[in-house]
């Protein structure tokens, strides 16, 4: 009877990330100011996430008062980047290189292309050094923010006269919730500028 009253609750998790990567670089073309520099890339993720619940919170036999669903998902994502560096000048005037990069990925919940441009000017002599940049950027939604489930309880005072006519501050009513993920979420999106100097 106890058991059944209170049983013990063994919940079981696991979680996993694998990547692999692979990446060329080396110089496009010269310039007089310099080589012209690029890297291309490929990016292979797989992440899973499996939680099973005790089988008394399957069947609702808890105090949470509410089921609890297992589950088991699993995400595979393809990047693809590339990145490439140009020396416009370097002379009299100063040096002044240009950078540019691009990232595409796809996968569940991702399917985003993110640029960044950037240039860096230094001063005859290195006196002064001037960059900028503009780029976005993601923030996938998690396995667990899309596809999890989970459940609680917790105690509230009511102290409305039809239910309680004197409000005591003491918990009287006990109210369970369930949570549960959201396949349809989209990555998170973000605009960052950068202006910098050092002297």
């Amino acid at each position: 009877i106890i058991n059944y009253v209170s049983p013990k609750l063994v919940d079981r998790s696991e979680s996993s990330l694998l990547v692999a990567d692979a990446s060329l670089s080396g110089t496009l073309a010269e310039l007089p100011a310099g080589p012209i520099g690029l890297a291309l890339g490929y990016q292979y993720r797989k992440s899973t996430l499996m939680l099973d619940f005790d089988a008394n919170k399957n069947i609702n036999n808890t105090t949470l008062n509410a089921v609890q669903t297992d589950f088991d998902a699993s995400r595979d994502v393809n990047a693809f980047f590339g990145e490439v560096n140009i020396p416009v000048m370097d002379g009299s005037a100063g040096r002044l290189e240009l950078n540019g990069a691009i990232r595409h990925e796809t996968g569940e919940g991702v399917k985003t292309t993110d640029p960044k441009l950037g240039a860096i000017y230094t001063s005859p002599g290195n006196g002064i050094s001037l960059r900028a940049s503009y780029g976005t950027s993601f923030v996938a939604p998690s396995l667990f923010r899309l596809f999890s489930e989970s459940a609680t309880t917790g105690s509230v005072s009511d102290c409305a006269p039809s239910v309680n006519p004197v409000c005591t501050g003491i918990p009287n009513i006990r109210v369970s919730s369930r949570v549960s993920g959201n396949p349809a979420l989209k990555p998170q999106t973000s605009k960052a500028w950068n202006i910098g100097g050092t002297v």
